[in-house]
C-alpha cells in the first residue's frame, strides 16, 4: 500500500453498505439513485459509440 493511503479499494464496500443501511434506517433515498446510475450508463454508452465512430459527437 502506498504511503498515506490508509483506505484501500476493499474498504469502499464497507462504506457503501453503511451508507445504504443508514438510508434505510433514516427513511431516505440511497445515493446514488437508480436514475443517477442510469444516466452514468447512458454517458458510458455514448463514449463507446463515439469511440467506435472515430470520436464523432453523439447524442445521449
Amino acid at each position: 500500500m502506498a504511503q498515506g493511503h490508509m483506505i484501500g479499494w476493499e474498504h469502499t464496500f464497507t462504506h457503501q453498505i453503511r451508507d445504504f443501511l443508514t438510508a434505510i434506517r433514516d427513511g431516505t433515498a440511497p445515493s446514488p439513485s437508480f436514475d443517477e446510475g442510469l444516466q452514468v450508463q447512458r454517458v458510458l454508452a455514448a463514449i463507446e459509440e463515439s469511440a467506435a465512430a472515430k470520436s464523432i459527437t453523439v447524442q445521449l
